[in-house]
């Protein structure tokens, strides 16, 4: 979660669900930018535990 901050996402972590609540008024471009981040984090997550 520190990491996803720290590339300007601001997620809420509960157990194991991530949740990401966009503003109302969003480009896709924008919209795409959180799951790319989440998916760059999970990726060092895996790297890390391997």
């Amino acid at each position: 979660m520190a990491t996803c901050r720290l590339k300007g996402l601001i997620p809420f972590a509960n157990f194991s669900l991530i949740h990401v609540v966009p503003p109302c008024h969003i480009s896709d471009a924008d919209a795409q930018i959180g799951p790319n981040i989440i998916d760059e984090v999970l990726l060092l997550a895996d790297e890390a535990i391997a």
